[in-house]
C-alpha cells in the first residue's frame, strides 16, 4: 500500500494552489540567494526584453519553427553519415519529442530590492540539442579547467588569493579587480566564438578529428536556439547560448 505525506496542511497546499493561479502577480526566484520575490505583473512585464524590437530575437511563426526543427535533424544525421559522430553518440543526440525552450526573468534584488533589473533567462530543458551540448560540456571542460586563467569555483579562488603575494612586499595594501559584461551570452557571435574556441582547442593541443567535431556540433547548437514566450516563438540570432551546460564554457 503507498502512502503520500505531505510536510504541508491541507489550508497550506490549498493557499499554494490559489498563488499559483493568481494572474495579479508574478511568483519568481531571485537571481542570487534563493529568495522569492513576488512582482506586479506589468512592472515583470515591462522589465522584460522588447523581444520583438530586438536585433538578438526574431520572432518566428510555426513554419519556421519546424523548418529549424528538421535542420537539426538532418545535420545530426549527416554528421553520422560522415563518420563525424558514431552510432551511439548519434541515437544519444536524437530526440524524439523535443520541448520548445521556455524564456524567463529572474529579479536581481541583489541589485536593488525596490525596482530590480531583470535577467533573462532560457530553460533549454528537453531541446533537441540539450544532449549535444551536454556531451560538448564534458568533452570542454577537461581542457578548459586546466588553463590557469580559468577559475573553477569560489574554493578555487579563495585558495589561489592565497598563495599570491604582492610584487612590493612593502605595500600593505591590495586591489582585487573584477569585471563583468553586459549581456555576455548575447553578444559574442556564433561564428567569432566557434573560431575562437577552435584556436584555443588547438593550443591546447587536442587532436585533429576532436577538434572538427566539436566546432561542428558547437555550430549546431548555437545556430539553432529557439524558445516561446508567452504564445510567441523566437529564433536567437546572435550567440544565445542560453540555459545550456556548456554555455558558461564557451562564454
Amino acid at each position: 500500500m503507498k502512502y503520500d505525506f505531505y510536510n504541508l496542511s491541507k489550508e497550506e497546499q490549498k493557499a499554494l494552489k490559489e498563488l499559483k493561479l493568481n494572474k495579479d502577480i508574478v511568483i519568481r526566484g531571485a537571481d542570487k540567494g534563493g529568495t522569492v520575490v513576488i512582482l506586479d505583473p506589468n512592472m515583470y512585464k515591462n522589465k522584460m526584453l522588447n523581444l520583438e524590437d530586438s536585433e538578438t530575437y526574431l520572432n518566428i511563426d510555426l513554419i519556421k519553427l519546424n523548418r529549424i526543427i528538421n535542420n537539426i535533424q538532418d545535420e545530426l544525421y549527416d554528421l553520422f553519415l560522415c563518420n563525424v559522430i558514431d552510432f551511439d553518440l548519434y541515437k544519444y543526440f536524437t530526440i524524439e519529442k523535443p520541448v520548445i525552450p521556455t524564456f524567463r526573468g529572474l529579479p536581481k534584488v541583489h541589485n536593488d530590492i525596490k525596482d530590480p533589473p531583470i535577467r533573462p533567462i532560457v530553460s533549454s530543458k528537453g531541446w533537441l540539442t540539450e544532449t549535444v551540448s551536454i556531451h560538448l560540456e564534458k568533452q570542454l571542460r577537461k581542457v578548459v579547467e586546466q588553463t590557469e586563467t580559468v577559475v573553477r569555483d569560489t574554493q578555487q579562488f579563495i585558495e589561489s588569493l592565497s598563495e599570491y603575494t604582492l610584487p612590493d612586499k612593502n605595500r600593505e595594501i591590495g586591489y582585487v579587480v573584477t569585471l563583468d559584461v553586459a549581456s555576455l551570452f548575447t553578444s559574442i557571435p556564433n561564428d567569432t566564438g566557434i573560431e575562437y574556441m577552435r584556436l584555443f582547442l588547438i593550443e591546447k593541443n587536442m587532436k585533429r578529428d576532436l577538434i572538427i567535431k566539436c566546432a561542428m556540433l558547437m555550430d549546431i547548437v548555437l545556430k539553432n536556439n529557439v524558445f516561446v514566450y508567452g504564445e510567441q516563438y523566437f529564433f536567437t540570432t546572435e550567440m544565445g547560448c542560453h540555459g545550456y551546460p556548456m554555455c558558461k564554457l564557451i562564454c
